[in-house]
């Protein structure tokens, strides 16, 4: 069952000062693929979020931390 409240999760979040959107260019892409075949998931978006939570030296906050733990388990998450 989809999560009914996403859109207003979203919106939000993006209100939210520390929130930081990214483009996910096609550089960036080819390395969210090699993040996601190197730990066997295959949810671009899940890898693009950690990749650039690395890259930017920031935390995660998510209500699903698994996926993420499983990409890099020393990126911070926040989970809620």
């Amino acid at each position: 069952m989809p999560n009914r409240n996403h859109p207003r999760r979203l919106t939000q979040a993006l209100r939210l000062p520390n929130v930081a959107v990214q483009p996910l260019g096609e550089p960036t892409a080819k390395v969210t693929g090699v993040l996601g075949g190197q730990h066997g998931t295959y949810d671009p978006i899940d890898a693009s979020v950690v990749l650039n939570a690395r890259r930017q030296g920031h935390a995660v906050v998510t209500s699903d931390p698994d996926d993420l733990r499983r990409l890099d388990s020393k990126v911070r998450i926040v989970a809620i």
